[in-house]
């Protein structure tokens, strides 16, 4: 005989029914089990995602560590040298220091038209052949006060392009800077080769068409391609090109595998070449010229790649 756990001094015989006691299992606690291995299964993908948020702000910090630190080698790397890359890490970080932000600022123009154009016919020219395209990207090589005769002004204002300005000559680009327009700017010119240079330009070439006295100036100047990179724009809508001469040289030296340009104003009183081999040369980039421009201060080459 046996005792009985559940009243002291009885006996529990082996036929008894408590012998095996089993527990029943309700609704509630099936569901209470269900919801309970649901929330574990929540938190356990909640925390492979912080995980992994972890580690990629890791990989993200290194990363911008190691570009901090090839930027800090390009202090030591002559970029100047004509062996340099067009795409060379260290001469675009060195574009990239002297360019200029677009400006936030409200205008300071002359003319607070909104649909003033002071284009002499180029942006006009283009835009037609361009339907009126809004929201394109431009380069002005020789963009003077970014005000006056102005190829891509219009475009800016009235149409939401942006885009860079580039103009070598100091003073003119101390104008160019207090008229706040909303595209990058470059105190540069091009170069005519593939790698930088620096060149001798006349001060102030407006000025000197009205008859006062030339003064030379050293100017750096590198190349489109490398500009454009720097920026990281390879497609351009409108290409306005015054650059007294190296225009030629600017041209056959671009990357035209890279780049893809839609319209181009070119002046070409100036090259050295002949008109007749510009447009040979554009021709054979796809380009076709649509129209000539003469006046006053202009004698331009309009040229629209027809393979847009």
């Amino acid at each position: 005989m046996s005792l009985r756990s559940s009243m002291p001094g009885e006996v529990e015989t082996p036929d008894s029914p408590n012998k095996y006691k089993y527990k029943h299992i309700s609704l509630a606690d099936i569901d209470h089990f269900v919801k309970t291995t649901h929330l574990v299964q929540m938190l356990l993908r909640k925390y492979i995602k912080c995980v992994l948020l972890i580690f990629f702000v890791f990989v993200l910090l290194i990363s911008i560590l190691n570009i901090k630190l090839v930027i800090l080698d390009c202090s030591s790397v002559n970029v100047f040298v004509s062996d340099i890359l067009e795409d060379d890490e260290c001469l675009l970080e060195r574009i990239r220091s002297m360019m200029i932000i677009p400006s936030e600022k409200p205008y300071n123009l002359t003319s607070n038209d909104l649909y003033f154009n002071p284009s002499q016919g180029q942006s006009q020219a283009v835009l037609h052949y361009l339907r009126n395209q809004e929201q394109g990207f431009f380069v002005e090589a020789g963009a003077f006060d970014g005000e006056f005769s102005s190829n891509t002004l219009y475009m800016e204002r009235a149409l939401n392009w942006t885009g860079i300005l580039i103009e070598p000559d100091p003073f003119n680009f101390s104008l160019l800077k207090q008229k706040q327009r909303k595209s990058w700017l470059l105190p540069a010119c091009l170069s005519p080769f593939k790698y930088p240079v620096k060149s001798k330009f006349i001060k102030d070439l407006l000025n000197s068409r009205l008859g006062e006295l030339e003064d030379s100036i050293t100017v750096q100047c590198f190349p489109l391609t490398s500009i454009l990179l720097a920026l990281n724009a390879t497609q351009v809508d409108f290409l306005s090109l015054d650059v007294e001469g190296a225009e030629m040289g600017i041209l056959s030296n671009l990357n035209w595998n890279l780049l893809k340009i839609k319209s181009m104003t070119v002046e070409h009183r100036y090259i050295k070449e002949g008109t007749q081999a510009l447009k040979d040369f554009m021709q054979t980039k796809g380009f076709m010229m649509m129209k000539r421009l003469r006046g006053r201060f202009v004698d331009d080459y309009i040229f629209i790649n027809y393979l847009y």
